[in-house]
């Protein structure tokens, strides 16, 4: 497929695989990240980064196993050996941190990891950092969290990071402390005008980590939103091609 022409838009957006590329594939799997570095077009791979008990980091989205793997419990409970012998629904490994960056080092796309262990004491920042700093990933990383105070902790250990804060609400104190703590980046569960305004007056990019419908894109794109996510990559270029051709935006 052809790339888009995203100067159709008046701006320039970028395209985010959600949970890597879910096109066949489980997410947050190695397959889902291998078709997402495959797609031309995703600009960004987003993936979930949870640790263990015993403070191994892995791909994986959900607290609780049971809708992911044939197991079940809170992961955070299991130990990293416990988990490399789970498997999920589709007969793949849990991946770990490790593989991913061994993954993508020799690639140029950029990584968006959203950290689901929102604790600040519990969750190791500064071994994750080290990970990072060890396959030379700093200026390709991309870091999120529902939590202040881990991106807090991250702009503290390296202010050069590119951090994002998330919100479920499009609240204005949400804007606050992602400029107050160094973020580059904002995003909500459920974005408005308003709020997209508000961040992109500060020079804050906004995040919409999972589009959803095609009503839903059409908005999006009318307000300028920076990145589009998507688990489905293939289906959203196929959608802007269509407006394009069609002229609807």
């Amino acid at each position: 497929m052809k790339h888009i022409n995203r100067a159709q838009y008046n701006y320039s957006y970028e395209l985010m695989a959600h949970r890597g590329d879910q096109d066949g594939c489980m997410e947050n799997t190695l397959q889902s990240i291998k078709g997402a570095l495959q797609d031309k077009d995703a600009d960004i791979i987003e993936m979930d980064v949870r640790m263990t008990r015993d403070g191994e980091f892995f791909i994986f989205h959900d607290p609780l196993l049971q809708r992911l793997t044939h197991r079940r419990g809170l992961f955070v409970t299991k130990t990293a050996a416990k988990l490399k012998n789970i498997r999920l629904r589709n007969g793949e490994a849990i991946p770990t941190l490790d593989q991913v960056f061994k993954l993508v080092a020799k690639t140029k796309a950029k990584i968006h990891f959203d950290l689901k262990d929102y604790m600040v004491g519990f969750f190791d920042a500064k071994k994750f950092l080290g990970l990072i700093k060890k396959y030379k990933l700093e200026k390709r990383v991309i870091i999120s969290s529902f939590n202040f105070r881990l991106i807090r902790k991250f702009n503290q250990l390296n202010p050069q990071l590119y951090l994002c804060l998330y919100s479920l609400l499009p609240l204005q104190r949400t804007i606050v402390r992602t400029k107050k703590y160094g973020a580059k980046a904002v995003g909500s569960l459920y974005l408005t005008k308003r709020f997209i305004e508000k961040a992109h007056a500060q020079r804050l990019k906004v995040i919409c980590w999972n589009i959803g419908s095609e009503e839903k894109l059409k908005w999006l794109l009318k307000h300028k939103v920076d990145v589009l996510g998507t688990g489905s990559p293939d289906a959203l270029k196929e959608l802007l091609w269509y407006y394009m051709k069609e002229g609807e935006l």
